[in-house]
């Protein structure tokens, strides 16, 4: 689950105190974790995911649902579920797996100044427009 900022399941969270505050866009995602998990840490959901993820498009998994769609989807819809099923097995087996954000540290790092620097533009334009008036 990804709570995306404008959404209820946000709202929900941000009033429990949930939301890690320190987690920038490249952790909503999608494959990150961007808030506190009630039964369980941080840590654990994000290891579940990944096992969950690797199990999921295993060739052997995305085989099956290839055939299954073949045998009950319509035929855009069992092209659509061909292609990604290929594609995540693909990416599966080349061991493309989803990056753990937390250790990028680089791109943690070049949100961070990013993000001073927008709120440097909006200090500026404040001051501008308070002196215009």
């Amino acid at each position: 689950m990804t709570p995306f900022r404008g959404t209820p399941i946000y709202s929900t969270l941000q009033q429990e105190g949930r939301i890690l505050e320190n987690r920038n866009w490249n952790f909503y995602n999608g494959y990150n974790v961007a808030f506190v998990p009630k039964k369980i840490s941080e840590a654990q959901l994000l290891n579940a995911h990944r096992a969950l993820w690797e199990k999921s498009f295993s060739p052997w998994y995305a085989c099956r649902r290839i055939v299954r769609g073949a045998l009950t989807l319509r035929w855009g819809a069992f092209l659509m579920s061909m292609f990604m099923n290929g594609f995540y097995a693909y990416k599966r087996v080349r061991k493309n797996s989803p990056i753990d954000m937390s250790k990028r540290t680089d791109l943690n790092q070049l949100a961070e100044q990013l993000e001073m620097q927008r709120r440097e533009v909006v200090q500026a334009r404040d001051r501008a427009i308070r002196a215009a008036v």
